[in-house]
């Protein structure tokens, strides 16, 4: 007895096509949760930096060191991933700045990420009082590539 070719058209379809299609379903799941989990990835990084240079303004800030303040600037801009740095007072006025040059900025929207947080005195219990302010600009170019 033999198949007609109609039949095993059909039979390939049915075997074929399921298969094709929960293979591209699992991939567009899997490639999107990686692609979520570097985003949360990437935003922890940058909260754990801003933290990090938000401390160790407190000291220079409440004394006054500009050329100390510009100095964290600079060394915190260094790495690859941070475009800009800036550090301002509780007046909102700048008082270190540091731009990546090797970056070309804002590409795209997405392509960048606005961190910031409040620098506390150091000897700061209530945690009401603030000095002032930082902000970093990341960018995630090299992180998703």
């Amino acid at each position: 007895m033999t198949i007609m070719p109609g039949i095993q058209k059909h039979l390939l379809q049915l075997a074929v096509l399921p298969t094709g299609l929960l293979g591209f379903v699992l991939a567009a799941y899997f490639t999107h949760a990686r692609i979520a989990d570097l985003e949360q990835h990437f935003t922890a990084r940058g909260d754990l930096i801003v933290r990090q240079l938000a401390l160790a303004s407190a000291s220079p800030m409440a004394l006054g060191e500009r050329a100390v303040l510009q100095n964290l600037a600079n060394s915190f801009a260094k790495e690859d991933d941070i475009i800009k740095v800036d550090i301002f007072d509780n007046k909102g006025e700048t008082v270190a700045t540091q731009s990546n040059a090797s970056e070309t900025l804002f590409r795209q929207k997405d392509d960048c990420i606005l961190q910031s947080a409040n620098i506390h005195p150091p000897t700061s219990v209530s945690g009401n009082e603030r000095l002032g302010s930082v902000s970093l600009v990341l960018s995630k170019g090299d992180t998703l590539r």
